[in-house]
């Protein structure tokens, strides 16, 4: 549709669809930063309460979008079952991380999507306590996400849509699925041949 670069507008293959039983997923994003590991760090109790009411005003449903703090994002833990029963409740459907979770059983139980590199056996030290920051933008895995982008996301992966072609998206999608489709058919037939392909690709 040449609204932005082929390169541009996903997540890599890094993020993973923890819960891919719970279908695609489509929200609002809200972001933050949580730092579970920096020792000593002060706790921000004004980040704790915007980002809760983040999720609270946000256009619905919201996504939540964390990016992991500290010296090692390997072994932090953004999330776990007691943060997404809240952010469940205030109307979040589902989180991005490039950070750790936990809980994932207690967490597919409320239809509540985890997308994550992985599970980190770590604790929390309370819910909120590691909020960092709010309502910015976040770079998740190579992907630039501002407070309020449309997300969408399924067991492929995790893309952004931009708001301003969300009109025009059902046709160009059906076009492009039927030209596919169409493609995909005559490589199953017994009329395929090089030449046909060729003629068909534009490479003739």
């Amino acid at each position: 549709m040449g609204v932005r670069s082929m390169t541009d507008g996903y997540m890599g293959y890094d993020i993973r669809c923890m819960f891919p039983d719970l279908g695609p997923m489509i929200g609002y994003a809200v972001t933050a930063v949580l730092d579970n590991l920096t020792p000593n760090r002060p706790v921000f109790k004004e980040v704790q309460r915007r980002y809760l009411e983040s999720i609270d005003a946000s256009p619905k449903p919201a996504v939540i979008v964390m990016k992991a703090g500290g010296h090692d994002k390997t072994r932090s833990l953004v999330f776990g079952g007691l943060m997404a029963n809240t952010a469940y409740a205030l109307g979040a459907h589902g989180l991005i991380t490039d950070g750790g979770v936990r809980d994932p059983d207690d967490v597919h139980d409320i239809g509540f999507h985890m997308f994550a590199p992985g599970t980190v056996p770590a604790h929390g030290t309370g819910a909120f306590v590691n909020m960092v920051d709010t309502g910015n933008p976040v770079n998740i895995s190579g992907q630039l996400i501002h407070p309020g982008d449309l997300i969408f996301a399924d067991k492929i992966g995790i893309i952004t849509i931009p708001i301003d072609i969300i009109d025009e998206l059902p046709a160009k999608i059906e076009e492009l699925h039927n030209k596919e489709a169409n493609l995909m058919a005559y490589l199953q037939s017994k009329e395929f041949s090089l030449e046909g392909l060729l003629k068909k690709s534009g490479l003739d």
